[in-house]
């Protein structure tokens, strides 16, 4: 009898035990996903040194904003003022996941180089692709004021990217997008930011070392195995992209881009189509307006001018005073009231004939001189 009922106070509680954690698991996930548990969790996470977080209004399910994030991913440095997140509930009996509107306010992404070893490592197991296992969609995506830095010093930086998307298994689609204010910068070469060297008037000129390892590398040109090796590198380095990403409608208006030797590209609007997969990058019809390029001054011009009060760039008093005594010293030593008649055979067919007819100098000259 005793044993009978150990036994089905055995099977009771393998059915009790089971229901009682699970219910126990369901309370606690609520409570975490409601707006007092989701501040808690937030808040012992800024405590314990996981991220830095200000304020946090709303729960991870409803609608959640964030203020003033800031989190290191390894390389990876990003801080946040204002994030806001709102799901959208009339998509999970279809099977996908929808997120009603994602806003990003005053991103800040910097990426640091990656040290030697895990370079390494990255470069030996390429990304692979990346697959999603429910369709996702974002209606309305919203990103402002948000900048962009590289580990090689390149920043990226717009006020303004508006758009929405749709993802399926391997595959990104932007629906209509529009950005405004896009600002590119690329860094400078080494050579090129330790080349000038400052005067004692602050003024930029070439410094000895940079013309003396100019010399020395126009005298030393590379071998064949050099060029060889740098050629199978340049073909090596191909992006990946894990996803493939289709927009059909881009627009980009406001558009700088800044190169490392000064070139400064300006574009009014930019209307195209983007379709990227893997390593290939594809347009659609491209229309440009306003396109404008100014390319920057050789250091002889920038020492030469000056910049007026209208911006008009002018030649400066030093330029011009170099220019008259340059003159002065390769003009001929002539005396006064002289006369000097230069003229073309009748015969001679030189193209500066039209040019030289009509060139007369004047100056006294002694009966044993001769000028011809």
């Amino acid at each position: 009898m005793r044993t009978r009922l150990l036994f089905w106070s055995l099977v009771r509680l393998l059915f009790v035990l089971p229901l009682w954690l699970l219910g126990w698991a369901i309370l606690a996930l609520g409570l975490a996903l409601s707006p007092w548990g989701a501040g808690v969790l937030l808040e012992q996470g800024a405590e314990r040194g996981f991220y830095q977080l200000e304020d946090a209004e709303g729960a991870p399910l409803d609608r959640l904003v964030l203020y003033n994030l800031a989190l290191e991913a390894g390389p990876v440095t990003v801080s946040l003022q204002r994030l806001d997140l709102a799901w959208a509930d009339d998509c999970l009996l279809r099977g996908r996941l929808c997120i009603e509107h994602l806003t990003v306010e005053g991103a800040r992404i910097q990426l640091q180089a990656a040290e030697p070893d895990q370079q390494q490592q990255d470069e030996r197991a390429p990304a692979g692709e990346i697959r999603l296992p429910f369709p996702v969609e974002i209606r309305a995506l919203s990103l402002v004021d948000v900048e962009l830095e590289l580990a090689d010093g390149t920043r990226l930086v717009f006020d303004d990217f508006r758009s929405a998307a749709r993802a399926r298994a391997s595959e990104i689609e932007l629906l209509t997008s529009r950005l405004e204010g896009l600002h590119v910068s690329l860094p400078a070469s080494p050579g090129s930011e330790l080349a000038p060297a400052a005067t004692e008037d602050g003024t930029p000129r070439l410094g000895a070392p940079a013309v003396d390892a100019a010399i020395e590398l126009a005298e030393t040109p590379p071998s064949a195995e050099e060029a060889g090796d740098e050629t199978i590198a340049a073909e090596g380095e191909t992006i990946q992209l894990p996803l493939a990403v289709t927009a059909p409608d881009l627009q980009v208006v406001d558009t700088t881009v800044t190169l490392g030797d000064g070139t400064r590209i300006e574009l009014d609007t930019f209307t195209s189509g983007i379709e990227a997969a893997q390593s290939h990058l594809s347009l659609l019809p491209t229309r440009l307006t306003g396109l404008r390029i100014q390319l920057p001054l050789s250091p002889g011009a920038q020492l030469a001018l000056d910049t007026t009060a209208t911006g008009e760039p002018r030649l400066s008093a030093d330029a011009i005073d170099s220019s008259l005594a340059l003159l002065r010293r390769f003009q001929p030593s002539l005396p006064p009231r002289s006369r000097l008649v230069w003229r073309w055979p009748s015969s001679s067919a030189s193209p500066f004939r039209r040019f030289t007819s009509h060139f007369r100098c004047r100056c006294p000259i002694s009966g044993s001189s001769r000028l011809s």
